[in-house]
């Protein structure tokens, strides 16, 4: 089971800073990235919520998802992150 140093609904903000501190693990980059939601997925969970649905009648995988959505280039920050922790984590080695 994957575990982050910060809680699911602060991930996408340190996404957004390019926190490594946010992350144990290249793995835990890996996670999150695993995480985003494809085109077709996140065009679902726009609209459940633009029919009515509620967030609170979505799980909180599902909202971690709409959360990553809201982060502009998430793919791109994400790689930008890889590539910064990947230094920092072999530095450790």
């Amino acid at each position: 089971m994957w575990f982050c140093r910060v809680h699911w609904q602060k991930i996408p903000h340190a996404v957004i800073k390019l926190d490594s501190q946010a992350f144990q693990t290249a793995d835990d980059v890996r996670a999150v990235l695993q995480c985003v939601p494809s085109q077709d997925e996140g065009n679902l969970l726009q609209a459940y919520v633009r029919s009515g649905g509620k967030r609170d009648g979505l799980s909180d995988a599902e909202l971690f998802c709409m959360d990553l959505m809201k982060v502009s280039e998430v793919t791109v920050s994400h790689r930008e992150l890889r590539a910064h922790t990947a230094v920092e984590f072999e530095e450790w080695g």
